[in-house]
């Protein structure tokens, strides 16, 4: 038998503080998110079959291992 439960504290606040931290990135570390941003911006507006059929089996494979 498996057991479910939901935390009754919020993450809210926690999601919040997350945001408004400054995160300082290392010159090759922003060279390399700078490099990555087209190609992300491109999947997330019009997401590819492949790219689709990849994350279900990722998802499916993650859930069948816990």
């Amino acid at each position: 038998m498996t057991e479910t439960y939901t935390s009754s504290t919020s993450t809210h606040g926690n999601i919040k503080k997350l945001d408004s931290e400054h995160i300082q990135l290392g010159m090759d570390d922003k060279l390399f998110f700078d490099f990555l941003k087209p190609k992300m911006n491109t999947l997330f507006r019009q997401p590819g079959l492949d790219c689709v059929d990849r994350i279900t089996a990722y998802s499916k494979a993650w859930r069948a291992s816990n």
